[in-house]
């Protein structure tokens, strides 16, 4: 069911999974810096997110014994957070500009 909804936002949209990776870090991220106003925790929020997501994964593929695929969890982990991660480095650098 997981995998079904995902394959479905990739054929919805068009983008490869790398791009959807990207994409919804970068949604939480906005998401998360609006609710907590501090780009550390939106980072935070994306990671606890992005590891839910390989958790999930992870489950679904053994129990439809296809196995876990721990390359691809670091893939997409580190797709996930590098993009997360410059969201962060971009939000403190403004956040800082403006209160100079």
């Amino acid at each position: 069911m997981w995998n079904d909804l995902k394959q479905i936002l990739l054929d919805v949209t068009g983008l490869s999974p790398n791009a959807l990776h990207v994409l919804f870090a970068l949604v939480i991220f906005a998401v998360a810096l609006l609710i907590f106003r501090r780009p550390g925790l939106a980072f935070i929020a994306v990671a606890v997110v992005q590891l839910a997501n390989e958790g999930l994964d992870a489950f679904f593929d053994i129990a439809s014994g296809q196995g876990f695929k721990a390359s691809e969890a670091v893939y997409d982990t580190v797709y996930t957070l590098a993009a997360a991660a410059l969201c962060w480095l971009v939000a403190t650098i403004v956040l800082r500009l403006r209160r100079t």
